[in-house]
């Protein structure tokens, strides 16, 4: 048997029992979104930004319909970066802006992302009105990125 059959036969056996489910219990999959490198100037040190005091605070928004989880998601807005809570579970994960005003944000590509036949950084375009956040992407290669952001609108938690 050559090497490819073995890793196929092996492969076949991983997917028809990792599919079995002896409880019965309905497996919910999670998604967690491409973690982007934090990042860097010429000499290598983390850049620092400084993200809008109108925009600091905790957001949700309800994610229906695409290929992120769906629910309620947490968008936690600090000083210094962006963070998003699945809401199926899992730690929640920084988003390491390269820049962020009060009307545009740039993340960095994340080859990690599933589905890309490009690696491109996200650009969004901003638009805080009272509570409500609306994300609008520029570009962004990383569907599920995109899809979690522009899903909104955001509403501030009080």
């Amino acid at each position: 048997m050559s090497v490819i059959m073995a890793a196929r036969a092996v492969l076949l056996v991983a997917i028809v029992t990792g599919g079995c489910n002896a409880t019965g219990a309905t497996q919910i999959p999670t998604v967690k979104l491409a973690t982007p490198t934090p990042p860097t100037t010429a000499s290598g040190s983390a850049v620092v930004i400084s993200t809008p005091p109108s925009l600091r605070g905790t957001w949700t928004a309800d994610v229906e319909g695409t290929t992120a989880s769906s629910g309620v998601w947490t968008l936690e807005i600090t000083a210094a970066n962006l963070a998003l809570q699945n809401p199926v579970g899992g730690d929640s994960f920084t988003l390491d802006p390269t820049s962020i005003t009060d009307t545009s944000m740039v993340l960095p590509a994340a080859a990690d992302c599933p589905d890309q036949s490009v690696v491109t950084p996200g650009m969004y375009s901003l638009a805080l009105t009272g509570d409500a956040l609306v994300i609008t992407a520029v570009s962004d290669s990383c569907g599920d990125r995109r899809a979690v952001l522009v899903a909104g609108p955001w509403a501030r938690k009080h």
